[in-house]
This record gives C-alpha cells, structure tokens and sequence, in this order.
C-alpha cells in the first residue's frame, strides 16, 4: 500500500501508512470533520478544505480509528476482512 497526497497538501503535515494504519496529521489542530473512501482516493473532509489522497497499487479498504487534536488514524482492511 502506498498512499500520495493529490490535492490539499496546504492542510497536511505528515502522514504516515506502516502495516495496517495510516496515520494522517492535519497542520491545524481540530479541524477533522469526515471521511469518504471513493475507488482508490482517501478523501479527508477538514473546516479549511479536503486532501485527497490516492493509493498506488492496491486498494485496500479503509475504516475509521480515532481522531485526536490534530492528527487522524485509519485501519485497513483487505478483502478478507482482516486488518492488512
């Protein structure tokens, strides 16, 4: 899983995938609102706009897993529902 940030790299400073979790950490604390996972993009919904992140090679799906201040976690899951 390789994940790159397209669109709103202004928002971000740093984000991090190591096995299953992907770490993302906003450059302004408490600004995360949602999430949606459309195809292969991760886009993050924040009060000052949305990064839009898009993974190379495969696609896995991805769940919430805490929000605090100012960086946001997800888990993956592959297709047989197992953490990946």
């Amino acid at each position: 899983m390789k994940l790159k940030i397209k669109h709103g790299i202004d928002l971000l400073s740093s984000h991090n995938e190591s096995g299953n979790t992907i770490i993302i950490n906003l450059l302004n604390r408490w600004r995360y609102l949602s999430f949606k996972q459309k195809g292969n993009h991760l886009i993050i919904k924040t009060t000052d706009g949305d990064l839009d992140f898009v993974f190379t090679g495969e696609t896995p799906k991805v769940e919430f897993e805490s929000f605090e201040k100012d960086q946001v976690i997800f888990r993956t899951i592959n297709e047989t529902g197992e953490g990946g």
